[in-house]
């Protein structure tokens, strides 16, 4: 018996050694497959896995509302000068006219959007100045360049060896060599493309976001006195006006780079949704009122008196981004797809205009109904900016980014 019980006792321990073995083995295989998979590969792992943020609006939250911000770009460049185009109201304009004007917000929507990215990363840190620049400056102008000498070039092959003649009349040195620092918009000096002033505005918007971080968490007075303030240096931003700087310009658009630093600051996208959640009843009286709120909004910027325009765009678009986390991005195939377009945008923003305006535009505007050029300029940005990706991996773009910000 006490043979039989030992003998027991032994296989059972070398089954539990076994076991532990296979546990270490499938460990280490993880962390060598891990180790091999490269950032990218982690990142689209995340977002494949990413359940709905409960506690805040994160990272990828941000980048589905970019996703939607670049959809409304695209919609908004193509049909916004074409009142002719598509379905004909009593006005004598077409729906996709004043679809398109409305789809201005996307604008406030990415400055919303940066200033939201920009404050929550650096909501717990202190802020080298010089490392802060460095940082942002090197993403931005990196990106900037990788389009501008994939794509200026063509010019010569499509337009002609007069190209930047056309573009730049005289001068034309001087204005290249600006339109390469990105800050042309600052200047009040032409651009290759004109959607490229976004730009010089991103730029002094971090030049000054130290600034604007200091105010926001001074105290909560500073906090709603520098909302407000530049709310109404974009109220009356013609009044900033000088002859050589443009002042005026970057008045008009900073209230809605500090919104998002204030919507940061105080959780709002969060808080918001938290609101009306205990039925669905509620969910669904939100649902209604987002939309009459919304309309509101959407007529107000067309044909309000005082209150219209761009002015209310940073407002706008606080309540677009906020509509969409709460009740487009559950839909996990949306969210997913909003995702992807979002991580694509920056690069959709920097070439689109040299498809559809420049280089292209007989063609874009050949299939004749909007959503057709719609979906077709929309699938060839989307294929570039893929080709682009793979190229930077291939020359291995982001890994000397990392060298010059090391």
């Amino acid at each position: 018996m006490q043979k039989k019980s030992s003998k027991k006792i032994i296989k059972k321990s070398a089954q539990k050694m076994e076991m532990r073995n296979e546990k270490t083995k499938s460990k280490s295989q993880a962390v060598k497959s891990s180790e091999k998979s490269s950032p990218a590969d982690s990142a689209k792992k995340t977002i494949a896995v990413a359940k709905p943020v409960q506690d805040g609006f994160g990272i990828i939250d941000t980048t589905f509302a970019k996703g939607i911000a670049i959809l409304f770009l695209l919609f908004h460049h193509l049909f916004y000068l074409q009142p002719k185009m598509g379905l004909m109201l009593d006005s004598g304009r077409t729906l996709e006219y004043y679809v398109a004007n409305a789809m201005k917000v996307c604008v406030a929507m990415f400055l919303l959007l940066s200033g939201y990215g920009i404050f929550e990363s650096t909501k717990s840190k202190a802020i080298n100045y010089f490392q802060f620049m460095k940082k942002n400056l090197v993403k931005i102008l990196m990106n900037y360049w990788f389009i501008w000498l994939l794509f200026v070039p063509v010019g010569f092959l499509i337009i002609g060896p007069d190209f930047l003649t056309k573009v730049y009349y005289v001068k034309i040195a001087k204005h290249l060599a600006i339109n390469f620092t990105g800050l042309q918009e600052l200047f009040m000096k032409p651009s290759i493309i004109s959607a490229w002033w976004f730009i010089s505005l991103i730029i002094a918007f971090y030049a000054v976001f130290p600034l604007i971080k200091w105010l926001m968490q001074k105290s909560h007075i500073t906090a709603f006195a520098t909302l407000i303030g530049t709310f109404f240096m974009a109220k009356y931003n013609s009044r900033l006006a000088l002859s050589f700087f443009n002042t005026a310009f970057l008045s008009m658009w900073l209230f809605s780079f500090v919104a998002g630093c204030f919507i940061a600051k105080y959780n709002l996208f969060s808080k918001l949704k938290s609101i009306l959640q205990s039925s669905v009843a509620k969910k669904t009286l939100k649902f209604a009122l987002y939309i009459l709120l919304l309309s509101a909004l959407v007529y107000q910027r067309m044909y309000g008196a005082v209150l219209k325009g761009t002015l209310l765009d940073g407002i706008f678009a606080f309540f677009v981004i906020a509509f969409g986390y709460e009740f487009v991005s559950s839909i996990s195939v949306v969210k997913k797809i909003g995702v992807f377009l979002g991580e694509h945008s920056f690069n959709i923003f920097l070439f689109h205009s040299f498809i559809y305006l420049l280089y292209f535009k007989p063609f874009i505007y050949s299939f004749k109904i909007p959503v057709v050029i719609f979906a077709v300029l929309l699938g060839i940005c989307l294929i570039l900016s893929v080709a682009m990706e793979k190229i930077k991996a291939k020359i291995k773009f982001y890994e000397f980014q990392k060298y010059i910000l090391r």
